[in-house]
């Protein structure tokens, strides 16, 4: 099976984001942002300015000035990183994929893939716990039932499944 995949800075922020909330990490960021915000409003009035505003930043930290800095850095890794931009090429077989850039051509094997997940726009093959292959869906388009039962079979020894 093959597709041609042109990543954008949009897919590098979904995965960023979903590599940095949907993990014991990102839910406890989250649960800090939301104790301080209510920390912030039943302090307004019973201590002092700085305080309140100091919580009010806190709770800003996980929910509002993360997903920023995600947002700029995406931006930043989309301009700088060729192949961003550009098409790939995925040929997947019963031993792996291959991915090229009409220059380049990497390999990878199915025994490498040690996580599968997918968002609702994107899906990834984890071979590290923050380096996975980004796959837009809709570089599948109509392909995606067969692709799913394909990346769930060849890759057994993954954790997760497609859905």
């Amino acid at each position: 099976m093959n597709t041609k995949v042109k990543l954008s800075a949009r897919d590098i922020y979904e995965f960023s984001m979903h590599n940095s909330y949907y993990n014991i990490s990102g839910f406890i960021g989250v649960m800090i942002s939301l104790v301080a915000l209510v920390g912030a409003i039943f302090s307004i009035g019973r201590t002092s300015i700085v305080n309140t505003v100091l919580l009010f930043i806190v709770a800003a930290m996980f929910t509002v000035i993360q997903p920023l800095m995600i947002k700029l850095k995406s931006n930043k890794q989309a301009k700088m990183n060729q192949s961003i931009g550009a098409f790939l090429e995925y040929t997947f077989d019963d031993e792996g994929f291959t991915i090229s850039d009409g220059t380049n051509e990497d390999r990878v094997m199915w025994e490498l893939i040690l996580k599968l997940e997918s968002t609702k726009n994107l899906v990834l093959l984890y071979t590290t716990m923050m380096r996975a292959f980004v796959i837009p869906k809709d570089s599948l388009a109509s392909k995606y039932p067969e692709f799913r039962d394909m990346i769930n079979t060849k890759a057994r020894n993954a954790r997760g499944k497609l859905k």
